[in-house]
């Protein structure tokens, strides 16, 4: 799993965030699941020496690579979501 963080957070185009290796036969499928904490969506602060919980719009983008990715969702944290206590 990457995420595409909002343009505004500077950060690179996909962030790999998440990985499970799941062996699957021709025509076979499964379920795998992923969890984002806050720190998954913060960046690093260089002037409070801190983890900024970010918002906007991320793109999460599932694949076997970030150069085969197989869907694409969207995620939005909203500006009053973010609170600007410490992310532990």
């Amino acid at each position: 799993m990457y995420i595409g963080f909002p343009e505004k957070s500077g950060e690179p185009p996909k962030i790999l965030k998440g990985f499970k290796k799941v062996d699957l036969k021709p025509n076979e499928s499964t379920t795998v699941e992923f969890s984002l904490s806050d720190k998954d969506l913060s960046i690093w602060d260089i002037e409070v020496h801190n983890w900024a919980l970010q918002s906007g719009e991320f793109e999460i983008f599932i694949g076997s690579s970030s150069r085969d990715i197989r869907a694409v969702s969207k995620l939005i944290v909203k500006e009053s979501e973010v609170n600007p206590n410490v992310i532990e």
